[in-house]
């Protein structure tokens, strides 16, 4: 079996694998990369912000070697988990059904925990908890653990508008894929499975057809 395709071997825009060789990178945060100047370009109004934060978190961690190294970490696991990553955020993100854009109005939050002598780069950080939180309260946090107000002011100003997920109405298997995200990703995370969402909607899909034949009248004992 193949390895799953790390981040770095995709383009950022089309999510297609082309490998690093044949991607172009951004010569301004120097994180992600594109097969094309077309992919570049469409993904830039999405992109522009964390761009610039990435850009200035390089210049930051230049004087500063232990923030420099959590960086380079945290970017190592980022592009392990990132094709599993939107699946998992993408779930996540459903319960908020009544908002019109609903990656305009809420954010996917992860609390890692670093994991000393990682087995693998997919086990770097232990996943304590997954929220999906208002921006509003994600502003709140940022104040609340120090986060610079350049920063806070990227964070207000990115206004993704049409660039999200749009609401639809949420049936039985929706909410049970959507409840079912925190412990399911933790326990990937915790395994350094990159691939278990592969497996998420497979399971969940028995798990909706084994609660139906539960509760069928047929199931019943005739005692």
């Amino acid at each position: 079996m193949s390895d799953p395709p790390y981040g770095k071997d995709m383009c950022n825009y089309c999510m297609k694998v082309f490998g690093r060789d044949n991607l172009r990178t951004c010569a301004q945060c120097r994180f992600v990369r594109y097969c094309s100047r077309g992919c570049q370009r469409a993904a830039w109004s999405a992109h522009k912000k964390s761009c610039k934060t990435t850009k200035d978190l390089r210049e930051v961690t230049k004087s500063d070697r232990d923030v420099h190294i959590a960086n380079e970490k945290l970017s190592k696991w980022m592009n392990t988990w990132r094709m599993s990553l939107t699946s998992w955020s993408l779930w996540a993100l459903s319960p908020n059904a009544s908002e019109k854009d609903k990656l305009a109005t809420h954010c996917f939050v992860l609390h890692l925990d670093n994991r000393p002598d990682a087995p693998s780069p997919a086990q770097l950080f232990r996943l304590r908890e997954v929220a999906v939180l208002s921006r509003s309260r994600v502003h709140d946090l940022f104040i609340e653990h120090d986060v610079s107000q350049h920063h806070i002011d990227d964070f207000l100003t990115d206004l993704r508008g049409e660039n999200t997920v749009q609401a639809k109405e949420l049936d039985d298997i929706d909410r049970m894929i959507m409840d079912g995200v925190p412990h399911a990703f933790q326990a990937s995370v915790e395994a350094g499975n990159i691939t278990g969402h592969k497996q998420y909607l497979p399971f969940i899909a028995y798990s909706m057809a084994r609660a139906k034949a539960e509760a069928s009248p047929d199931a019943q004992d005739d005692s």
